[in-house]
């Protein structure tokens, strides 16, 4: 999912790619994020004759969720759907096995920001633990609302959970692009508890100054695989956004649709209905 081709575009990459080989890393359904510098990342790789090789391939080196502390389903993601246009991009992707499913939705509200939706099915109590690793040079830091890079120049970004997860910032290990060599990074660590099914969401805002993001506010939904939320900018921009797990009837206001994503946007950047319906295909908007 990409803004642009220039050195400062934004671009996220969604990985649900099936399950290479041996060599292959514990990362279905990851996802890492650009925007004029690497903000989410992927761990890399370090070589194999180095203590720590295998960890870097494991679930908790990347960029994905991990139920009760334990390594990924060990199966191949099904794609969903896939939606492309010049408004938004959209794509949902699932993992299930053993009576658990992970369903992966992410929606980029272009050129602006990620939305990223985890609907956790099965049944009884878990620990639904989302990760997002910052490069290590990052300085990244957590308020306990969420947690944001501190890039003294250029672009940062914020990881802002739309549910009532603990933030935490621990510590994992980074490739240091020599093949001998890790470093110790940090990671925004999302952590829920509850009855399965849930639904978490997390906005990835990249931003260039603090005072260009916006507050973000959830509305309540009787259906709990409906998230709706509400980001309003400083500017004066409001978006407001419903995702399903499925096609279903979506409302924000005086807009309905049969829909995966509903976005309404107003304001000075976008006056926008944005609709994700199913399968593969171009998004539809309206002005």
């Amino acid at each position: 999912m990409r803004s642009g081709w220039t050195r400062d575009a934004r671009y996220l990459l969604f990985d649900c790619a099936p399950w290479g080989s041996t060599h292959s890393h514990q990362d279905r359904l990851q996802v890492s994020v650009f925007a004029g510098r690497d903000l989410i990342v992927d761990p890399g790789q370090c070589s194999y004759d180095q203590p720590p090789a295998r960890q870097l391939r494991q679930t908790a080196a990347h960029n994905v969720v991990m139920i009760d502390g334990q390594e990924q389903l060990n199966v191949n993601p099904e794609l969903l759907a896939w939606h492309t246009g010049p408004q938004a991009d959209f794509s949902s992707g699932r993992i299930a096995r053993d009576g658990i499913s992970h369903q992966r939705s992410v929606l980029f509200v272009k050129p602006g920001y990620w939305v990223v939706v985890d609907h956790i099915a099965g049944a009884g109590e878990h620990e639904v633990t989302r990760l997002f690793h910052f490069p290590a040079a990052s300085g990244a830091v957590t308020d306990g609302a969420g947690a944001h890079t501190e890039f003294a120049s250029g672009m940062n970004i914020r990881v802002q959970p739309m549910d009532a997860a603990k933030v935490e910032l621990r510590t994992d290990l980074l490739s240091g692009g020599d093949k001998a060599f890790v470093t110790e990074a940090p990671v925004a660590t999302l952590v829920a508890k509850g009855k399965l099914p849930m639904t978490l969401g997390t906005v990835l805002l990249p931003y260039a100054k603090a005072n260009e993001l916006p507050k973000v506010r959830v509305v309540k939904s009787a259906d709990p695989q409906i998230i709706r939320f509400r980001l309003e900018f400083p500017n004066g921009q409001r978006d407001e956004i419903a995702i399903a797990s499925e096609s279903k009837e979506l409302v924000i206001g005086a807009q309905q649709a049969k829909t995966r994503a509903l976005c309404v946007r107003q304001g000075p950047v976008a006056n926008e209905i944005i609709s994700i319906p199913d399968g593969i295909g171009a998004a539809t908007s309206a002005d």
